[in-house]
């Protein structure tokens, strides 16, 4: 069965051009207003040793990828809003009168952590029996979302998504391959995609 399923999969990938393998037409507007993005790379499923591939290696080099183009990331903005709560004053009225001015810059902070997406990064491949790989790639963005029926329920939703399904010889690198030509072709779309609606003033530039 696992050699019926491998011999699928090989011909299914030699039949697509590797551009192909797209969920649905790319919502771009839904990237419009992100303030910060957080990467996380789900773990490679692998049938066979790839050394030039790890999760390590790949979120740091997806995130120097968006720091690049001057997308911001989640990880590198203050976990607490900037204000010296030290300082504050002790008497009611300089309490009062110091709460009134940082206020703004809470809210501030706070809609700026709310204002954020996931980008996932998934990566399979599979070594066959006919001497290729057969490999996925695909890079998705997740951010919250409220259902158009019950706007108090708010839950996780997929609003971008690009990947590519191939098969290379398996005397080719694929760990370097997936690295360094067809990760970066796929964020570079969503890059692209983000900054063609969203200011380089906000995109951190």
């Amino acid at each position: 069965m696992r050699r019926l399923l491998t011999f699928l999969l090989v011909l299914v990938a030699l039949c697509m051009p590797p551009s192909a393998f797209s969920e649905k037409p790319l919502d771009i507007q839904s990237l419009s207003g992100l303030n910060s993005v957080d990467v996380l790379i789900e773990d490679i499923n692998s049938n066979s040793k790839i050394d030039a591939l790890s999760r390590e290696q790949l979120k740091t080099e997806v995130e120097l990828r968006l720091r690049r183009a001057g997308i911001k990331l989640l990880g590198d903005m203050p976990t607490d809003p900037p204000i010296d709560f030290k300082n504050a004053p002790q008497d009611a009225a300089g309490l009062e009168k110091f709460s009134r001015e940082t206020l703004p810059i809470v809210q501030e902070w706070s809609n700026s952590r709310r204002q954020t997406a996931t980008v996932y990064v998934k990566v399979e491949v599979l070594a066959s029996e006919f001497g290729a790989y057969v490999y996925t790639v695909a890079v998705q963005v997740s951010q919250d979302a409220h259902l158009d029926r019950r706007k108090d329920v708010l839950a996780s939703a997929k609003t971008w998504s690009q990947g590519v399904l191939g098969v290379v010889d398996r005397r080719i690198d694929i760990g370097l391959t997936i690295r360094r030509q067809i990760l970066p072709d796929l964020l570079d779309r969503f890059i692209n995609d983000y900054l063609s609606v969203n200011p380089r003033s906000s995109a951190g530039r």
